[in-house]
C-alpha cells in the first residue's frame, strides 16, 4: 500500500514537470512569440504605400489581383483592376516591398527595397513587373548617370535593360528613389523637391542600375547664348534681330534687351519665346541711321551700339541674370568721290 502511495506521488510530480516544461518551452498556448504573429506582422506602423503594379513592357497597362506584401511585416494587399494598390500600416524607415503574381503567373516576382517617409509625407510607387515570356533582366544601364538640378528642377532617365545574351529587352524598369527627395514617373521623369543629394534606381528582376542626382538652392536664370544679326548696318540704319538662349528651372518673367549708343541713347526692347517653352527669346530692333557729324574729309564715323541681355524668373525672388555686353555698328557715311578731272 505505502509503494502504490510512493508510485502515485511520483506520477503526479512528473505530470506537473511535464506541464511546466512545456509551458517553458512555448507549446500549447502559452501566447505567440516575441514580435507579434508568424510573419513579423507587429504594431501597425503610421504609413501608407501607395502605387501601380503594370506590365514592364507596357506602363500603361495595370495588373490586377497582384498581390504586395511587406516582406517579414505581416502586411499584404492586392491590386485593384487597373493595377492600382494602397498597403497600409507600414513603418517609417527602410522597407522591402514584394509583388507576386498568384492568379496571373505569366510575370515574374518584383522585389524592391523603398524608403517609406513619415506622414504627412507620402510615397507612390510604380511596380514594373517583367512578363516571363521575355525573359531574365541582367544589367540596366542609367542615361545621364551624373545630373544636377535646382530644387522643382526636372529630368528625364532613360534606362536600357538587356538579358543574360546582352540584348535589349525593351521593358521598363521600376524606378526608385534613394536618399533624395522629389517624384519620379514610371518612364524615369524624375522632380526634385528637396536639397541633397542621392540616386535613382532603375530595378527590373535582380538588376539594378542608377544615377548619380544633386539638387540645389534655385538659381538665377542661365543666359546660354546671344546673337545679333546682322552685326553691321548701312548709315542709314536697318533692322537688326536679336536671339537669346536661357534657360531655369524656374518660369521666366522677362527677357529684355538694354541697347545703348554713344549719343548717349538706351532703348529697352522686349524678346518673345518662339515658340513658348523652346527656351528662344527673339525681338527685332530698328536702329536709326547715323548721326555722327560728317568729317572735314566727308568720312563719318561709325556708331556702335551695346546690347545687354537681363533674363528674370517670374518668382517671389525675381532673381536675374545679364549677359556680357554684345555689339553691332551702323556705318558711317563715306567720303564722297574725288570731283571729275
Amino acid at each position: 500500500m505505502r509503494q502504490t502511495r510512493q508510485l502515485l506521488g511520483l506520477a503526479i510530480v512528473i505530470g506537473l514537470l511535464a506541464a511546466l516544461g512545456l509551458a517553458g518551452c512555448g507549446g500549447g498556448k502559452a501566447g505567440p512569440p516575441a514580435g507579434g504573429p508568424p510573419g513579423g506582422g507587429g504594431v501597425p506602423g503610421p504609413a501608407t504605400l501607395t502605387g501601380k503594379v503594370v506590365d514592364a513592357s507596357d506602363v500603361t497597362v495595370g495588373i490586377p489581383a497582384a498581390l504586395i506584401t511587406a516582406v517579414g511585416l505581416g502586411r499584404a494587399t492586392n491590386s485593384a483592376g487597373d493595377g492600382t494598390f494602397a498597403l497600409t500600416g507600414l513603418p517609417v524607415g527602410e522597407v522591402v516591398i514584394e509583388a507576386q503574381f498568384p492568379i496571373n503567373p505569366d510575370f515574374n516576382v518584383q522585389r524592391l527595397t523603398l524608403q517609406i517617409p513619415a506622414p504627412p509625407e507620402t510615397l507612390d510607387v510604380t511596380i514594373a513587373a517583367v512578363p516571363r515570356r521575355l525573359g531574365t533582366p541582367d544589367s540596366i544601364v542609367v542615361v545621364p548617370d551624373r545630373v544636377n538640378l535646382e530644387v522643382n528642377g526636372t529630368q528625364d532617365f532613360d534606362a536600357v535593360v538587356k538579358n543574360t545574351f546582352g540584348v535589349d529587352m525593351g521593358i521598363e524598369p521600376s524606378w526608385v528613389l534613394r536618399d533624395i527627395g522629389g517624384a519620379i514617373g514610371p518612364t524615369g521623369n524624375f522632380v526634385g523637391s528637396a536639397l541633397g543629394a542621392g540616386t535613382v534606381w532603375a530595378v527590373s528582376g535582380a538588376a539594378i542600375g542608377f544615377a548619380n542626382v544633386t539638387v540645389t538652392i534655385p538659381g538665377p536664370p542661365t543666359i546660354t547664348s546671344v546673337t545679333i544679326s546682322p552685326t553691321s548696318l548701312a548709315a542709314t540704319g536697318g533692322v537688326v534681330t536679336i536671339v537669346a538662349g536661357v534657360v531655369d528651372a524656374d518660369p521666366i518673367g522677362s527677357v529684355v534687351a538694354t541697347i545703348r549708343n554713344p549719343d548717349p541713347a538706351t532703348f529697352l526692347v522686349n524678346l518673345a519665346e518662339t515658340p513658348v517653352g523652346s527656351g528662344t527669346w527673339s525681338a527685332q530692333f530698328t536702329a536709326p541711321g547715323n548721326n555722327n557729324p560728317i568729317l572735314p574729309d566727308g568720312t563719318q564715323e561709325p556708331e556702335i551700339y551695346t546690347v545687354i541681355i537681363r533674363a528674370t524668373e517670374n518668382t517671389a525672388a525675381a532673381l536675374f541674370s545679364e549677359s556680357a555686353p554684345e555689339t553691332f555698328k551702323v556705318k558711317g557715311a563715306e567720303a564722297p568721290p574725288p570731283p571729275p578731272p
